[in-house]
């Protein structure tokens, strides 16, 4: 095993379209590691913690000895001095104050409790930066010049084009990083960003798209063992009367029209699969015993015309850049088969943020990615389809919904949720509150030189829910 080695490359396709920001290691860790159970918090700043009987409070037990990049020490004067800036946001929810017991030892004081005050501590926001550095420099310096607790430390940033850390002398944990550095390059061209990976310029070539996923699989590459990604669907607004797709008959008749399992199989690579589920990833956990509405362009042409619309209607279909059009273009064929006429709006990353976080539009289809799966599903559900929420703004929901999801979310035993969850899935499916298409994976391809430990974590990367690379465990084997 090489331990100091060169910085290790890795390659991303898209731009970066924001600063550094706090990307630094959190209070609790969402990540697993072989043999855990998926869905534990693992102890990492924050060395442990209990709530009150009455779960009026958290407190925290701080790891002592860490040290900012500065060098200054982490503790609870510290954490309070980070933390103090999210009261009052939707970021560490049900939190009134934090208050210091002793040195390593902050209380959260609690005004509700649910399965999202533990969520919160272990989610980007709330990553610690120094006080000290933050009061020299100022917040602009450091937006793009973080000073945290991880492994590595910066050592430039050019915006669109590199990222680049050093390994961090004083980090915590003993031993580690592995790697002297690390590199992340932005390569937006795809045909460049896989020529990079095979010549050996890069060791992680992450979000591939599926015509260069097929070709690395076929020469024996291996996809990234922990699948991410997100459930494509549409959406719409169904809330304003005047919408066509506030009759659930058309929206059922949406999903009818698309043939899934054909587009997956002709575009997807055997990579992507069909969906049949509002609730994301309620299948890996159980079966809702809803009825899959499958390919069926006739029983299609029927709820259209039960709706008033024997002849179609035209609208238009929205989607980020991002996305594979190829399927979106799929879509738009079957659709136009029963008569929906689509018009394809392909919006830039700054058109769709604006788009994806207002009011759908009349008449307006939109093709998105929720979050889902079987980790955390009770807090991705109150996420992604929360009335009250930023997702999918202008979607109806079932009579009830809202008061489901905060059952839900008082409730930390996912079998004690199950029969909800199933409920939910059940009057969601049944009025197509969504219409869902496709599970569709990142595909992130590793170099053969690449190693972690697995028994410390079972991916390196962004995934599983958790909100930081774990870089320090990888080094690079010669």
């Amino acid at each position: 095993m090489s331990t100091r080695e060169s910085p290790s490359i890795f390659g991303v396709p898209w731009e970066c379209r924001g600063p550094v920001g706090r990307s630094l290691p959190m209070w609790v860790e969402t990540l697993v590691k072989e043999g855990d159970e998926v869905g534990t918090y693992q102890a990492h700043l924050a060395e442990s913690w209990e709530f009150a009987a009455d779960k009026s409070y958290l407190d925290f037990h701080l790891r002592q000895g860490v040290k900012f990049h500065d060098g200054t020490d982490f503790n609870a004067a510290a954490a309070k001095w980070n933390l103090d800036h999210f009261l009052g946001q939707n970021v560490v929810k049900h939190i009134t104050s934090f208050e210091i017991i002793d040195d390593y030892t902050l209380r959260a004081n609690l005004s509700d409790w649910d399965i999202s005050v533990i969520d919160g501590f272990s989610r980007s926001e709330p990553a610690m930066i120094s006080p000290t550095y933050y009061e020299t420099h100022g917040n602009d310096w450091c937006l793009t010049h973080p000073c945290g607790t991880g492994a590595f430390m910066l050592k430039e940033y050019v915006p669109r084009q590199v990222l680049a850390l050093e390994r961090f002398p004083d980090y915590w944990q003993k031993g580690l990083p592995y790697l002297d550095g690390i590199e992340i390059h932005t390569i937006v061209d795809p045909v460049t960003l896989e020529l990079e990976f095979r010549n050996g310029g890069i060791d992680v070539l992450e979000e591939a798209d599926i015509p260069t996923a097929e070709a690395l699989l076929a020469e024996g590459y291996t996809v990234a063992p922990l699948e991410v990604g997100g459930l494509m669907v549409l959406w719409l607004n169904s809330t304003d009367t005047d919408s066509i797709f506030s009759d659930p008959k058309i929206r059922q008749a949406c999903e009818y029209a698309v043939d899934k399992e054909a587009i997956c199989s002709a575009l997807g690579g055997g990579l992507v699969s069909p969906n049949y589920e509002v609730i994301g990833g309620i299948h890996q956990v159980t079966d809702p015993g809803t009825t899959p509405r499958k390919y069926d362009p006739a029983k299609a042409k029927q709820l259209l015309a039960e709706a008033g619309y024997p002849d179609g209607f035209e609208c238009t279909l929205a989607l980020e850049d991002k996305f594979y059009t190829d399927f979106v273009v799929a879509c738009q064929e079957d659709l136009s088969e029963v008569g929906i006429t689509v018009d394809i709006d392909i919006q830039s990353h700054a058109q769709w943020s604006e788009t994806r976080f207002s009011v759908c539009p009349l008449d307006e289809l939109h093709y998105d990615r929720g979050q889902g799966g079987a980790f955390g599903i009770a807090l991705s559900l109150f996420e992604n389809l929360n009335p009250e929420g930023n997702f999918f703004q202008g979607v109806s929901y079932p009579a009830g919904w809202m008061e489901n999801l905060n059952e839900l979310m008082h409730l930390e035993d996912i079998n004690d949720q199950i029969p909800i969850l199933v409920d939910m899935e059940k009057q969601a499916y049944e009025v197509a509150t969504i219409v869902p298409l496709w599970w569709m994976p990142n595909l992130d391809f590793f170099s053969e030189r690449l190693k972690w430990d697995t028994t410390a974590v079972r991916d390196f990367r962004y995934s599983g829910g958790d909100p930081f690379p774990h870089m320090e465990h990888v080094w690079l084997d010669e």
